[in-house]
């Protein structure tokens, strides 16, 4: 389906990362799609992710809505992942609730739009026409860091 899971994917990134942060208590976090690990040009870098406080937006899952329509039903995961050394109690608190509020207005009436991208646009033409919540509560510490997930379904198109 024109790699819609991999247009939403940066779509979501993409918004994010243009996002104001600036009330997050652990500052502006890098904004990578699942697929952006290993682009960097020194070999010496290509493994290595980049400093907290980061976001990585995957895809669940893509299911085509009908056989003769582009649009799909796919499944998007965002994961806040902190420090958990360096990052205090009220900066994990401000930093998920900036990335709350950044998400919820996609659940409004048209508010999906604003991951629409034009015809003209290096990744191509993405539609997104409406997106609902799944879940707003999953978190763990793994690795050094605190990860926190919000997961809602997208329902969108990329189109050639």
């Amino acid at each position: 389906m024109n790699a819609v899971a991999l247009r939403a994917e940066l779509a979501v990134a993409d918004y994010l990362a243009a996002a104001d942060w600036s009330a997050s208590g652990a500052g502006t976090p890098t904004c990578l799609t699942s697929y952006s690990r290993g682009l960097y040009d020194d070999p010496d870098d290509q493994d290595v992710m980049p400093n907290f406080p980061r976001l990585v937006v995957s895809t669940n899952s893509a299911r085509p809505m009908q056989r003769t329509d582009l649009t799909c039903e796919v499944e998007i995961a965002v994961e806040l992942q902190l420090s958990a050394d360096d990052t205090d109690e009220a900066a994990v608190l401000t930093t998920v609730q900036v990335l709350d509020n950044l998400i919820l207005p996609l659940f409004d009436d048209a508010g999906a739009s604003a991951l629409d991208a034009a015809a003209n646009d290096a990744s191509g033409p993405f539609t997104a026409q409406f997106a609902a919540p799944l879940d707003f509560g999953a978190s763990s510490i793994s690795n050094r860091s605190r990860t926190f997930t919000r997961t809602f379904t997208l329902y969108c198109s990329a189109t050639l």
